[in-house]
């Protein structure tokens, strides 16, 4: 069967060329990926249709939220298709090797691996990491994270009152928990470059995303009752 990863990416173009070249590399057996292009202007699109058909795209303008990529990404990989567990990744990290089929042989219905801010350890990590029992913590990283067809059919899409990029991941980690579902982290690292997309963005872009940001932070408290991040935010996990 077909590994699939799903990557939303909104330009980086130097960035997302190393990311799909390390998923491309995965040992995992036929993979192919769908990338959800929001609106890139810097060459992105040309570089995709390149990678077809190992690469698959859809082009969004305008541009979806995070919350609306993955929800769109996932209803077409898993809705009416055979396919039990997605990888979706960020656009600016890369992947060792076996990152997908360590990811899916835990057998967790939503684990994900642990970013690192030094590609020089991406290797000796995972090599270390071989030899002794996965340490599994219940602190999911969403940027690079395998979510079964349980969990979606379960827990649902992703809310897309979160628009633009931030909290999305903290809202579907609450609803996870209070559907039983038991979301981790391995310390199966992958390279997280950090801000991928801001970086790539122009000052005006940046500034509108970052406003956006304290806009969802505001739905977030308004939903929940506690601030994202806060120790009142982690007593809901108890």
């Amino acid at each position: 069967m077909t590994a699939w990863i799903l990557v939303p990416v909104h330009n980086g173009l130097s960035l997302t060329r190393k990311a799909i070249k390390s998923m491309l590399a995965q040992d995992i057996g036929e993979v192919r990926i769908l990338v959800i292009n929001n609106s890139s202007t810097d060459g992105t699109a040309e570089y995709l249709r390149t990678q077809y058909p190992r690469v698959v795209t859809t082009h969004r303008d305008p541009p979806l939220s995070v919350s609306a990529s993955w929800n769109k990404g996932l209803s077409l990989l898993f809705d009416g298709t055979p396919n039990t567990h997605i990888l979706v990744c960020n656009n600016d990290i890369e992947l060792s090797s076996d990152t997908y089929s360590r990811l899916l042989a835990d057998g967790g219905d939503f684990v994900t691996g642990v970013g690192v801010d030094d590609k020089g350890k991406l290797e000796v990590d995972a090599l270390s990491t071989k030899a002794v029992d996965l340490t599994r913590t219940p602190h999911p990283h969403f940027s690079c994270y395998l979510i079964s067809r349980y969990v979606w059919e379960t827990v649902g899409k992703f809310d897309e009152q979160f628009m633009g990029a931030y909290c999305e991941d903290a809202d579907y980690h609450l609803r996870m928990h209070q559907k039983g579902i038991k979301a981790c982290s391995l310390n199966i690292p992958f390279y997280h470059v950090g801000s991928g997309t801001l970086n790539a963005c122009t000052p005006e872009e940046r500034e509108r995303i970052c406003k956006q940001a304290d806009l969802n932070r505001l739905y977030f408290r308004e939903k929940w009752g506690v601030e994202v991040g806060s120790p009142e935010y982690y007593h809901l996990f108890e």
